[in-house]
């Protein structure tokens, strides 16, 4: 006899995944995946997350995002010799490749 309180997919010791909604890889309506992570890792380190600013161009070549952030907040994002923005840039190159996107570039732009 099975214990009820004890779901199939825990019985194996795996927790179930929920996949996001068909057409909407982030869970938002019109974002991708790619581009609600750099939104949000972006959000996470700005002082000012309120001036962020995302740009999307989807094309055949892949995905490119230009972000835009508020004055003070670019040293914060860019990170020592460029290794937060690098990062930021592999995260989002990976999130992209999960949504079937082969390219991605994202740039940064101070206002």
């Amino acid at each position: 006899m099975s214990d009820p309180s004890v779901s199939p997919a825990s019985v194996d010791g795996q927790q179930p995944v929920e996949a996001p909604a068909p057409g909407s890889p982030s869970g938002q309506p019109g974002r991708s995946r790619a581009e609600a992570t750099l939104r949000y890792l972006v959000e996470q380190l700005a002082d000012h997350p309120e001036e962020i600013r995302v740009e999307a161009d989807h094309d055949a070549a892949g995905a490119r995002f230009r972000v835009q952030v508020g004055p003070g907040d670019m040293g914060r994002v860019i990170g020592r010799r460029g290794r937060t923005a690098q990062a930021i840039r592999t995260v989002v190159r990976v999130a992209g490749a999960r949504d079937g996107v082969s390219a991605t570039s994202v740039e940064f732009e101070d206002r």
